[in-house]
C-alpha cells in the first residue's frame, strides 16, 4: 500500500500536509511557557508590594503594643456646685477690759475650725524722750511720745478640758507679738476651754464656728 501512495502524486500531498500541521503544533507548544502557578496566558502573575515609609534616623522602631478598647465608665452625677464661701456662726463677740483678771468659758467643738479674732487696745502712756540733735551743735533735745504701757499684756490660752493640756497659747505684749490685731484658729474638734487674761488692755474678741456646732 505504501507503494501505491508513493506512486500516486495526488495521494502523496495529503501526508505532507498533515506532517506540516503536526510540526507547526509542536513548535507552538515549545514557545508557550509552562504554567507553574506563577504565570498565565497573558504573562507572569504580579504580586503587590507593600508600601514602606522610610523611618527617620531619630525614631527607633518598636514592637507595636496592642491597646485594649476603653471600658465604658458608668455615668456619675456630680453634686451641684456650692455657691459662695462657707458661712460661720458667731458664738462670742464682746469687749473685755483686763486688769490682772481672767475670763474663761468652755465650748465643745464638734466640727472645726474655731476662729478667734481679737484686737488689742493697750493703755497708752506719754514718754519724755531725750536725744542728741543731728544738726548744729548736736545739743540734747527732748520730745514727748505716746506709747503702749510696758505693763500692757493679753494672753489667750486654749485648754483641752478632758486632759487639761494646753492646745494653743497666743497673745500681745511682753513675751508675745506687739501686733494689735491677731487671729488664732483651732483646726481640730475637741472639748475646749478658752481662757483670757491680761493687764492694761481692752480687747475686742470675736469667735466663730461652723453652724453645725449649734444647729443639729
Amino acid at each position: 500500500m505504501l507503494t501505491i501512495l508513493l506512486m500516486n502524486p495526488r495521494n502523496f500531498g495529503i501526508p505532507i500536509f498533515l506532517l506540516l500541521i503536526s510540526l507547526l503544533a509542536c513548535a507552538g507548544c515549545a514557545d508557550m511557557p509552562a504554567d507553574d502557578g506563577d504565570g498565565g496566558f497573558f504573562g507572569p502573575r504580579l504580586t503587590p508590594t507593600p508600601s514602606v515609609t522610610p523611618t527617620p534616623s531619630y525614631l527607633v522602631e518598636s514592637t507595636p503594643i496592642s491597646t485594649p478598647l476603653p471600658t465604658p465608665s458608668p455615668k456619675v452625677t456630680m453634686p451641684a456646685a456650692t455657691q459662695g464661701a462657707t458661712t460661720y456662726l458667731e458664738i462670742y463677740n464682746t469687749t473685755l477690759t483686763f486688769n490682772y483678771n481672767v475670763t474663761a468659758f468652755g465650748f465643745d467643738l464638734s466640727r472645726a475650725p474655731m476662729n478667734i479674732e481679737y484686737s488689742v487696745h493697750p493703755v497708752m502712756v506719754t514718754r519724755v524722750i531725750e536725744r542728741e540733735s543731728d544738726y548744729g551743735t548736736h545739743e540734747v533735745v527732748t520730745f514727748e511720745r505716746d506709747m503702749p504701757s510696758e505693763l500692757a499684756e493679753f494672753v489667750l490660752t486654749i485648754y483641752d478640758k478632758n486632759t487639761l493640756a494646753v492646745i494653743a497659747k497666743e497673745g500681745y505684749g511682753k513675751l508675745y507679738s506687739f501686733d494689735e490685731t491677731q487671729q488664732l484658729i483651732i483646726r481640730t474638734p475637741g472639748n475646749y476651754q478658752v481662757e483670757m487674761t491680761g493687764s492694761f488692755v481692752t480687747v475686742d474678741v470675736t469667735i466663730t464656728v461652723p453652724p453645725e456646732n449649734i444647729i443639729p
